[in-house]
């Protein structure tokens, strides 16, 4: 009956709240659903600036089944990517927003995955893990500082033209096994 436009997380969680409370949802930013047979179209959310903002997945839902998930270690550094890469549909997403979660977020989100829920891989599904080379290598500097590139291996993909001899250096040294291109 409905469908969530952009980022969900505000927009479900208002979607879901409105529903359940019996309430109109009609008028919900970042929404499209039918009306009379057509397709209506609301206005769009605007998308979420500090995305610090957003609550952390809740990886504890999987304590009981992690046999069925044993590999679930995939985070997120940012959101957006500033190019105009034809073949890439996140400019159609993110409008060619390029967000940014705090280092020191991230980075206690892999602590969690790799100390408590013993994940060998870290997947970083950004669409570019270097748009910023120097935010990249502050958080390579970080994980490498908390030891976890002992504990884990980190995959991640970015944009030819933002390798660097010095970027391709240090994410070796902070055990990056797979940067795709």
């Amino acid at each position: 009956d409905v469908v969530v436009r952009g980022e969900g997380e505000e927009t479900f969680t208002e979607l879901v709240e409105l529903v359940l409370s019996g309430k109109d949802y009609t008028r919900i930013n970042g929404i499209s659903r039918k009306k009379n047979g057509n397709i209506v179209h609301n206005p769009d959310r605007p998308m979420i600036r500090n995305l610090d903002d957003i609550p952390s997945f809740p990886y504890h839902l999987f304590e009981n089944i992690m046999d069925k998930y044993p590999s679930f270690g995939c985070i997120f550094t940012s959101r957006g990517c500033p190019y105009k890469c034809i073949f890439c549909s996140s400019r159609n997403i993110s409008g060619m927003q390029y967000r940014i979660y705090s280092i020191e977020r991230i980075v206690s989100e892999i602590k969690l995955l790799v100390e408590k829920y013993n994940q060998k891989t870290i997947w970083i599904m950004d669409d570019n893990i270097a748009v910023n080379p120097k935010r990249f290598k502050s958080f390579v500097k970080l994980v490498i500082k908390e030891g976890l590139h002992k504990k884990t291996e980190f995959h991640g993909s970015m944009r030819g033209d933002n390798l660097t001899d010095e970027v391709l250096e240090l994410a070796k040294k902070g055990n990056f096994r797979m940067i795709s291109f």
